[in-house]
């Protein structure tokens, strides 16, 4: 889950510190979490073949189908190897999910929780120190783009990973048990080094993403003094940066936000003429879909839930949509009963978000692993539930007590 949620940024950076091939490295380590994702699921006692996972299976088979008519029968070309595809949506996506939706449960979140925080925010603090705005172009000439960046990380990850330390420290806080002194501090530089780096990233993506979980968690627990807090603490937050980084917000954030709503920002509308081409592609073969890749830009859409439909067409898409509504549903229910699960449901909140703006499906590790994390906390909670149901009155006081 740290490897999926989290890993890659700080290994990229930790390869960008001591000049190591990052794409080498990766691989490896992408290779090992295939690899323990599979003995997991061999090594699953009991697997429940609910829903969630009747979803993920139909979608797997679908995506699976289309692979093998486009790359292997019709011979299309695409912008990754055939290979690429199935390693990427299988061994990188779909196969760590399935492996964390039969394991993972409310005993693993304490630990889990700290192993991400201690990752995300050492790789947020390495980022600030030796990520730059300086991009070096193929003749070696060095162009300052404004953005923070490493050769292995674009600003749009840099941006994410900044994200993912903000929701991830604001979970911990607001989980309700007690912290010591030393973790307050250490979760404290991690929230305020990530909000340093998301400004100093100055990609929209990412802060629409933080900005969706934040809404989310609002929304989840209105009520609480917690959340209160907190929106006290972001509106200050907000304040500060407006008064010792005004450079970085007008000339970067800012700035770019405007040329996206002028609708002259080249970024944006490249995307959106891949969503019209994948939607088109969609239409011409509604039900099982048509292709891999967007022809019209040979590249993904930007957005998983078109590429889903343009890919598996509704054999699939609607599974795929269908598992992100009960994921989000049971995100809400995690934020509003259950403190220890703030973290994770603010993970997958922002995973998605970003998923739709810049991300492909065969590519979207976090949002997958969010996605089955979130439904086996639920799915666990659930279970339990109905078992404390099924007890004697007399038995469940007596548990209880």
């Amino acid at each position: 889950m740290t490897w999926s949620l989290v890993g890659y940024p700080l290994l990229a950076i930790v390869n960008h510190i001591f000049d190591q091939p990052n794409s080498a490295i990766s691989l490896i380590f992408r290779g090992l979490c295939a690899v323990a994702a599979t003995i997991l699921i061999i090594r699953a006692k009991a697997v429940r073949f609910d829903s969630p996972l009747l979803l993920l299976t139909i979608f797997g088979v679908t995506y699976a189908t289309q692979l093998v008519l486009t790359l292997h029968i019709r011979g299309e070309s695409s912008a990754l190897d055939p290979i690429d595809y199935w390693m990427w949506m299988f061994g990188a996506c779909l196969v760590p999910s399935i492996a964390t939706y039969l394991w993972f449960s409310q005993r693993h979140e304490v630990l889990v929780s700290k192993v991400l925080a201690i990752a995300a925010i050492a790789a947020t603090c390495l980022l600030l120190m030796f990520a730059s705005t300086l991009e070096y172009l193929p003749n070696g000439i060095a162009v300052n783009t404004g953005r923070y960046s490493i050769p292995s990380l674009n600003p749009i990850a840099v941006g994410h990973i900044a994200a993912s330390t903000i929701l991830i420290g604001i979970g911990i806080f607001l989980r309700g048990s007690t912290l010591k002194v030393r973790e307050i501090v250490v979760l404290a530089v991690g929230i305020v080094a990530g909000v340093f780096l998301l400004v100093f990233a100055n990609s929209r993506g990412p802060l629409l993403a933080l900005g969706c979980a934040l809404l989310f968690l609002g929304f989840a627990r209105f009520d609480r003094r917690g959340t209160i807090a907190l929106g006290v603490v972001t509106l200050c937050s907000v304040a500060y940066l407006l008064s010792t980084q005004p450079a970085a917000l007008t000339d970067g954030l800012l700035r770019r936000i405007d040329l996206m709503l002028s609708g002259v920002d080249a970024s944006t509308n490249s995307r959106i003429l891949a969503v019209q081409g994948a939607w088109d592609q969609f239409l011409g073969s509604p039900l099982i879909g048509d292709g891999v890749d967007v022809r019209l830009t040979r590249f993904y859409p930007h957005n998983v839930i078109v590429e889903a439909l343009m890919t598996t067409g509704l054999l699939g898409g609607v599974p795929f949509i269908m598992l992100l509504f009960v994921a989000f549903k049971s995100a809400f229910k995690l934020l509003r009963l259950r403190e220890g699960s703030i973290w994770l449901s603010l993970l997958f909140v922002q995973s998605v978000v970003a998923a739709q703006l810049s991300s492909s499906i065969y590519q979207s590790t976090t949002m997958w692993v969010a996605i089955a994390a979130v439904l086996a906390v639920s799915a666990g909670t659930q279970a339990r539930k109905r078992e404390q149901m099924k007890m004697p009155i007399a038995h469940r006081f007596r548990r209880d007590a």
